[in-house]
């Protein structure tokens, strides 16, 4: 039977609600297509993002994190997944000790959780010490795309690969962006940054599948990715730790 705490999984924004939504939807755990809700045994957990903000904001993340741990006792397990961006003050590392500094004041030094922790692939997950048990949740952190290496969003579907109906059509995107990314010509013909190199991958191969033009997240649906691959299972078990 279901209890009466809140689950909740905090994210940056609409796209990293949709396609995590879809591969829950694809995995079995999200029982209501038009609903960002993944389910864990008895348990719903609602997916929740700042709103109308297609490409996420780290801040309000966390914002929800800080705000769901003034009232402890309401939730059951709470999650938080934010980018490790480029920005040397928002990479992995610096992700998790904002994690920490947030739980660390929430906490008020009373050692509710044991926050002298590292960055590792399968993601951090915290539970309260016994004496804390009944009054504060199960916490836990996913960094995309990996827990160690720079990116978002983007970056875990790539890296992930793609479905074996479509490895043509990812290796063909791959190669022509990155020879069109080498080439010097004038006027040039990528006119993005750097930095968002696995964005143009990304979109690149979605233009070619069939339907082209869909969102992240209904390419999800569609089955354009491999969502068994080891990155992906990682996730999927952090999940299933944080929420069971």
């Amino acid at each position: 039977m279901a209890d009466s705490k809140k689950y909740e999984l905090y994210v940056e924004g609409r796209n990293d609600q949709c396609i995590i939504g879809s591969i829950g939807y694809q995995k079995g755990i999200k029982p209501f297509k038009d609903k960002y809700v993944l389910r864990f045994g008895d348990n719903n957990v609602e997916i929740k993002e700042n709103k109308n903000v297609q490409n996420g904001n780290d801040d309000k993340a966390y914002e929800m994190l800080q705000n769901a741990l003034t009232t402890p006792q309401q939730y059951g397990a709470i999650g938080l997944i934010v980018d490790a961006d480029a920005d040397k003050h928002k990479n992995a590392q610096d992700r998790l000790q904002r994690f920490i500094d947030i739980i660390d004041m929430e906490t008020g030094g009373k050692k509710v959780y044991d926050t002298n922790i590292s960055l590792k692939k399968e993601g951090i997950i915290l539970k309260p010490t016994d004496k804390f048990a009944s009054i504060f949740p199960k916490v836990g952190l996913w960094i995309m795309p990996d827990n160690q290496n720079t990116g978002a969003i983007e970056h875990f579907l790539w890296d992930s690969g793609a479905n074996e109906d479509y490895i043509n059509t990812y290796n063909a995107a791959e190669k022509i962006v990155k020879e069109y990314e080498r080439e010097k010509s004038n006027p040039p013909v990528m006119h993005y940054i750097q930095n968002h190199h696995h964005k143009a991958l990304v979109h690149t191969f979605l233009a070619w599948v069939e339907d082209p033009g869909n969102p992240m997240g209904t390419s999800v649906d569609k089955k354009c990715w491999n969502i068994n691959s080891n990155l992906v299972s990682n996730f999927m078990n952090w999940l299933n730790n944080v929420y069971c």
